[in-house]
C-alpha cells in the first residue's frame, strides 16, 4: 500500500473540496475580512484619499526625521531582494555542511525504493588518497558510505517575494 501525500489527503476546508453551502460561506467571511482590512487601511491613509498616519507625505516626514534616506531605501530593498532570493541556498549549504536533512540510501527492493531513515554522520575517515569520507548510520542499521540529501525547496511564496523585491529595486531605481 502506498503512503498518500498530505496534499491527497481529503481535506474538508480546501475550497475545491468543499460543498456549496461551505464554499460560498468560506467566500463570504474571506469578502468581510479584505473589507475590513481595505476600510481600516483608508482610514489610516494608505491610499493617499485620507490625511492619517499611513498617508505617503506623512510616512515619508516621519523616515526623514529618522535620517533615512532615499539610498538608505533602495539598499535596504536590494539587502531584502538578495536575502529573499539566495535563502534556501544559504540553508541548503548549512544542512550539507552539518549533515542535517539526510536520508539512508540503501536501496532495498527494486519497487520498494529506498530505505529513506533519517541517518547520522559517525565517522571520517582519511583514505590512502589523502581524502575524507563519512560513514553514515541509519535507524535501521545499515552503515554506509554515501546518503540522500533532501534540500529545500523555494515555494510559489519566495519566488514571488525575491520578484517583487527586483520589481520595487526596479521602481525605485527609475523614479530617483
Amino acid at each position: 500500500m502506498e503512503a498518500k501525500s498530505p496534499r491527497e489527503d481529503a481535506n474538508p476546508y480546501r475550497p475545491g473540496q468543499m460543498s456549496y453551502g461551505r464554499k460560498r460561506l468560506y467566500n463570504f467571511i474571506l469578502t468581510v475580512v479584505v473589507m475590513i482590512v481595505s476600510v481600516n487601511l483608508y482610514y489610516l491613509g494608505f491610499f493617499g484619499t485620507y490625511e492619517g498616519p499611513l498617508h505617503p507625505q506623512n510616512v515619508g516626514r516621519t523616515l526623514a526625521g529618522w535620517g533615512v534616506t532615499p539610498t538608505g531605501i533602495l539598499i535596504g530593498l536590494i539587502i531584502l531582494t538578495i536575502m529573499a532570493f539566495s535563502w534556501d541556498y544559504v540553508l541548503n549549504g548549512f544542512c550539507t555542511l552539518f549533515g542535517f536533512r539526510l536520508t539512508c540510501a540503501k536501496p532495498l527492493k527494486e519497487k520498494e525504493g529506498f530505505c529513506d531513515s533519517p541517518v547520522k554522520r559517525t565517522r571520517i575517515t582519511e583514505t590512502k588518497s589523502g581524502t575524507l569520507e563519512y560513514t553514515y548510520l541509519c535507524l535501521q542499521g545499515h552503515r554506509l558510505r554515501e546518503a540522500r540529501f533532501h534540500r529545500f525547496k523555494k515555494g510559489r511564496f519566495g519566488h514571488t517575494l525575491w520578484l517583487v523585491g527586483v520589481v520595487c529595486c526596479a521602481i525605485w531605481i527609475y523614479v530617483s
